[in-house]
């Protein structure tokens, strides 16, 4: 499902664009209904075919009429005998080149996309290994011990042994990882003084020098000032009608040799995503600077990368920073 609803994403829209997330957790919620109902009614569940995910990737085709069409297929499938047995006519060979076109497809996919969204060469060999594990688990290359039926059918499940493999390795590379350091604080401007603390004391634990200081400093304030911009019509407002939902900012910092990332988590609620702008600027860059997009514009400098992932009710944005002279 994942898979599925980011091919769709890619192949809707003409130039890059982020992911959103919100819509890839609308069709795990759908999935999930759709599967509540069948089980309910004891119908057969709901099943994404990955190789939908190819078939998006190869026609760049993500239209809904073309998912109707598929679906009143399957249906006079299910209906009329006469349709399926036209589709059983199909020769061997024929089917086998599909297949071979379709995992071939999967895999590159996959790997592009797991190149392009993950930036920690550890991780992208997690990924790489825990591919190599599941596939050799799916498809039996050496023998297995009896471990009982149900452990014997999770140890022949891909998913199953390479999800566990992955989880191994990641907690691995955590432990043995510099340790992250943490912020909190409520998602206001106010909060500037404490973050740039905050950032301080986690260039002083990586022993960098005072232009990396001021580096980190600039893009926790630029983001934050993005996450929550300053609103001059606040200050006519009651100070004492305060509201009762207040969003909260995390911040969590970690290094890679001379390079600080940062991980800002915020509320939700901009409809608009600060990758998409800050691409923008980039591809039409230009002297005049406005106004609303001052903060984005020092962001740019100042950051190497800026990625920024929206959910239902919460934002994730994630900036690299190089060290300067790097």
């Amino acid at each position: 499902a994942n898979g599925a609803s980011i091919a769709m994403q890619h192949a809707a829209h003409r130039g890059d664009r982020a992911v959103d997330f919100r819509e890839v957790q609308a069709t795990l919620a759908g999935g999930g209904v759709t599967n509540l109902i069948a089980s309910v009614f004891g119908a057969v569940p709901n099943i994404i075919n990955p190789g939908i995910v190819s078939f998006t990737q190869t026609t760049g085709v993500a239209a809904r009429s073309v998912g109707y069409c598929i679906g009143l297929i399957f249906i006079a499938m299910a209906f009329v005998p006469k349709v399926s047995g036209l589709l059983s006519t199909i020769p061997g060979p024929v089917m086998t080149g599909y297949l071979v076109m379709v995992t071939g497809s999967l895999f590159v996919d996959g790997a592009r996309t797991v190149i392009q969204n993950e930036r920690d060469g550890q991780k992208v060999a997690v990924a790489g290994v825990c591919f190599w594990i599941g596939a050799a688990f799916q498809f039996g290359l050496f023998n297995l011990p009896d471990l009982g039926a149900v452990v014997n059918a999770l140890m022949k499940s891909g998913i199953t042994t390479g999800g566990f493999g992955a989880i191994a390795m990641i907690l691995y590379i955590e432990f043995t990882n510099p340790r992250r350091m943490r912020f909190e604080s409520k998602l206001d401007i106010e909060s500037l003084p404490e973050l740039n603390e905050f950032m301080q004391k986690f260039a002083d634990r990586r022993g960098w020098d005072d232009a990396m200081k001021n580096r980190l400093s600039a893009v926790g304030e630029e983001t934050l000032l993005t996450l929550a911009p300053l609103d001059l019509e606040d200050f006519d407002l009651d100070e004492d009608a305060e509201s009762g939902t207040d969003k909260q900012l995390v911040v969590v910092a970690s290094s890679e040799g001379d390079v600080a990332e940062l991980e800002f988590i915020g509320g939700g609620g901009d409809e608009t995503n600060i990758e998409d702008r800050v691409r923008q600027l980039q591809q039409h860059d230009s002297e005049a600077v406005v106004e609303n997009e001052l903060s984005l514009q020092l962001l740019r400098a100042y950051a190497s990368s800026v990625r920024h992932q929206q959910f239902h009710g919460a934002d994730i944005i994630t900036v690299r920073v190089e060290r300067p002279g790097a």
